[in-house]
């Protein structure tokens, strides 16, 4: 079969509802140079850190902050942790921010995951807010 006639693979969406495009950044070593020069500040965002440990060990967590996830990160900032990566995405609101935290804690194994972050993402305090595309749920 040439490559010409093969048909393009169609990926099924982990979110069939879900109407915004989520952009997850490319992970970087989390530092505090490199969180100002890539992360805008005064956004809503979510995020995920994966730290390598001495022996070969991996220890992940996802979160969120609903205002300035430039702020967050750098309070993340170590230099005593210097085998940490992180990833992350902006958002427009907190409520979008929210859904991108329930997107990053299911990719990254939820529950059943190695996840440090093993309870469901809460939703943003005092806001309307829609359930966990993913699984429905309601409440952290």
């Amino acid at each position: 079969m040439k490559a010409a006639d093969a048909a393009p693979f169609v990926q099924a969406s982990l979110f069939p509802g879900l109407e915004e495009e989520i952009v997850i950044y490319q992970a970087q070593r989390l530092a505090e140079k490199i969180v100002r020069r890539s992360v805008v500040s005064q956004l809503p965002g979510a995020f995920y850190l994966k730290e390598v440990l001495p022996r070969g060990g991996v220890r992940e967590s996802v979160g969120r902050d609903d205002c300035d996830l430039r702020k967050a990160l750098l309070a993340r900032c170590e230099p005593e942790r210097e085998n940490v990566l992180f990833g992350w995405t902006v958002a427009s609101t907190p409520l979008e921010g929210y859904r991108h935290e329930c997107y990053l804690w299911h990719i990254k194994g939820g529950a059943f995951g190695r996840l440090q972050t093993s309870a469901h993402p809460s939703p943003p305090e005092g806001e309307d807010w829609a359930p966990c595309p993913e699984c429905g749920a309601t409440a952290g």
